[in-house]
């Protein structure tokens, strides 16, 4: 058994024939004070737009694609800001991933949001731009919650 999280943050054990592995890959976006995120439709949390890298794509690549298909936006991809490990239960599939999330800061090229989502049955909605004063540890999905604490002691010192 593999200890994992659920989308809900309690702790679960899951058989090995449930895990797989999953590479992704995040932007952290900043515009005049202001953070950009996604809803996550089942928990209502918040979380960084991009996802899962795809066979052959290279983590850049997936990052401008799924900034373009969650908040509709173009990115300029920069620096690397951090790794996060995890193993991450999907309670809805009753399916897990050991994750390799990786976190880059970008430059938005365009700020006009979508008004929804571009894929039916992703858990990414409602990109908003929200100030970084108005966001708590709290208010993120496991494991954004982490980054969040690392973007905001940058921000502090700054």
């Amino acid at each position: 058994m593999i200890k994992a999280t659920s989308i809900y943050g309690k702790p679960v054990c899951v058989s090995k024939e449930k895990v797989d592995l999953r590479v992704s890959a995040y932007g952290i976006i900043f515009y005049e004070g202001k953070l950009l995120l996604i809803n996550i439709r089942s928990t209502s949390k918040w979380f960084f737009p991009g996802g899962g890298v795809e066979i052959g794509e290279k983590m850049e690549e997936t990052i401008k694609r799924e900034i373009r298909e969650e908040t509709g936006i173009r990115v300029k991809v920069g620096k690397f800001l951090t790794f996060e490990e995890t193993c991450f239960y999907y309670d809805p599939w009753d399916k897990a991933w050991q994750n390799y999330s990786f976190f880059y800061i970008c430059k938005p090229l365009s700020f006009d949001l979508t008004e929804a989502n571009q894929i039916e049955f992703d858990e990414a909605e409602k990109p908003q731009w929200v100030s970084l004063d108005a966001l708590k540890e709290s208010d993120f999905q496991f494991p954004a919650n982490n980054i969040f604490k690392k973007i905001k002691k940058i921000y502090e010192k700054s």
